[in-house]
């Protein structure tokens, strides 16, 4: 009954695991050649000319999260360790099982509530 997934759950990882590798490695670089043509360094003036996008906007909102995140280190670093304990302590609460239970010759989804 486990033998059928456990047969090809190998090969599903293995396949998963190329298909995002090729993703990370060529999708990801062209689509980031082809969205963000212009170049790092530009003056401010020639920001004001310009009319601002989707792209701008997510920009200047991460520079800024990026200069809060330098100026105060130690709220960042503390708000980093605290959700990986709050990780931690829900991975531990939750139930975890590797199979479901199965007594058919087939797979059981079983969805637990709260």
């Amino acid at each position: 009954m486990y033998n059928d997934f456990l047969q090809v759950f190998p090969w599903a990882i293995s396949i998963i695991l190329g298909i995002s590798l090729l993703v990370a490695m060529l999708v990801v670089p062209y689509m980031q050649y082809f969205f963000i043509r212009k170049g790092v360094q530009q003056s401010h003036a020639e920001k004001k000319k310009k009319r601002r996008n989707m792209l701008d906007l997510m920009q200047e909102k991460y520079e800024w999260l990026l200069y809060k995140c330098f100026a105060y280190p130690k709220i960042t670093l503390s708000f980093g360790v605290l959700t990986v304990v709050i990780g931690c302590a829900l991975f531990s609460i939750l139930p975890q099982k590797l199979m479901p239970t199965a007594d058919r010759n087939q797979f059981a989804v079983e969805f637990l509530s709260a």
